[in-house]
């Protein structure tokens, strides 16, 4: 070939690949790019298919899908460098995978079409039927993709990618509005969940589509789900256990007793606070004290208190009044009691309403937290969520202590279920 051709046919490669379209790679930290809204992360190790697809799971995201031939001649140039030949790779596991005589998306569950389309996707490069075949895309002549099929076993690089992936729908609980289940969804969708009847929400109320995943209240790819009361009460536990950890602590309560807790709904605020107290029996090592308020706060019973039985019946003698409702005035008092009673550095604040406050809470919640106490929101009924959620402190796990229930009535399941499950256990009887 002549020197002017030579010259010629390498300009005009370096043409087309220079040449900016919707396919332009932005990278965002080596070796991962956006597209489309999504995030795409290579990995170096060589790892089954498998192994790939839990891989990218415990990232919280998912093999590449590849919906259509744009995308796919993306992966293929990021597969060569981000266009400047930094790392190649030369074959990677996708999502796909052949199941039944049909080759599907695993992470969407699409079927994958078997012929080339006038587009050229998807750009098979054989057509072979036979079991634990695997999804793979290599890539000749730089940048042109070709998909492949490979033993399962086969050790390769991959590629996961980070949109946000399809919820689910269940016997339980719904997504609003109902796209967000029935595809993936991209970056500024927000979805709701929807429990259904006899199950209660937990986590965010509402999550929203980023470029690395899910993201909500309740952290980010923290989806939240619909359970039963018992199992709320056992995630109670649960975070109660693992903010202990075998520390010494005290344990004080916050009971609203305003005018929109009837003298009934009191009485089950105040179980709830005997079933706490006896699923984590006071000693020496944790003292509990209690706090009632509406537009005033009292302390109804001080911050020393480290016999189980003592404290339950002093609970029991607590007496109802009315009024507003002002967290604030409680937090604050908390404050107090805490320096002047606390008997342990970290105490643990529970707050329990079923209203909304009419005075700003949080920089009083900013300083129990300041000081290195854990508080812990219980919204019951009308609560505000947007209020109680922000006060609750976040977990080792990054999701807050916060709780919220429908109902007076679900609410008091969740207390007789720590009373059965938890007192028997810990041999305290009261009674």
């Amino acid at each position: 070939m002549e020197l002017n051709k030579i010259l010629l046919f390498a300009v005009t490669i370096v043409g087309v690949l220079a040449t900016p379209d919707e396919r332009r790679l932005i990278a965002v930290e080596q070796e991962t790019y956006i597209y489309q809204g999504h995030k795409y992360t290579f990995h170096r190790e060589r790892v089954t298919w498998e192994e790939a697809a839990q891989i990218c799971s415990d990232e919280g995201g998912y093999l590449a899908v590849l919906e259509d031939m744009a995308e796919t001649e993306f992966i293929a140039e990021a597969m060569a460098g981000g266009l400047c030949f930094f790392h190649p790779y030369q074959n990677i596991w996708i999502g796909g995978r052949y199941v039944d005589g049909n080759w599907m998306w695993i992470p969407t569950g699409l079927e994958i079409p078997s012929k080339i389309g006038s587009d050229g996707y998807p750009p098979w490069s054989i057509n072979v039927r036979r079991a634990n075949l695997c999804l793979a895309i290599s890539r000749l002549f730089i940048t042109r993709p070709v998909l492949s099929d490979l033993n399962c076993d086969r050790r390769r690089n991959f590629v996961c990618e980070h949109g946000c992936a399809q919820l689910k729908d269940s016997d339980r609980q719904s997504w609003n509005p109902p796209l967000c289940s029935e595809t993936f969804s991209e970056i500024g969708d927000e979805c709701s969940l929807v429990c259904k009847d006899g199950y209660e929400l937990t986590g965010s109320a509402t999550v929203s589509c980023t470029a690395d995943g899910w993201n909500g209240t309740g952290g980010l790819n923290k989806i939240p789900i619909c359970k039963t009361p018992e199992e709320v009460g056992e995630d109670f536990v649960n975070k109660i256990n693992s903010t202990l950890n075998g520390i010494a602590a005290n344990m004080l309560f916050l009971l609203d007793e305003s005018v929109s807790v009837s003298p009934q709904q009191f009485e089950m605020e105040k179980y709830f606070v005997k079933s706490v107290a006896q699923a984590f029996p006071l000693s020496v090592n944790r003292t509990a004290g209690l706090i009632t308020f509406s537009h005033v706060a009292d302390v109804d019973i001080p911050l020393t208190q480290t016999d189980t039985c003592v404290f339950v019946d002093s609970v029991g003698n607590v007496v109802y009044t009315e009024g507003g409702t002002s967290i604030l005035v409680a937090l604050n008092l908390a404050i107090d009691e805490i320096e002047k009673n606390a008997v342990h550095n970290t105490t643990l604040v529970f707050l329990v309403t079923d209203g909304i406050s009419t005075t700003d809470p949080a920089p009083a919640a900013d300083t129990l937290k300041a000081n290195g106490d854990i508080v812990f929101t219980i919204g019951i009924a009308d609560y505000q969520r947007d209020q109680l959620e922000p006060l609750a402190t976040v977990a080792s796990d990054g999701t807050p202590n916060f709780f919220g229930v429908s109902s007076f009535e679900v609410f008091l399941r969740i207390a007789q279920y720590l009373n059965t499950t938890y007192i028997d256990e810990n041999h305290i009887n009261c009674d």
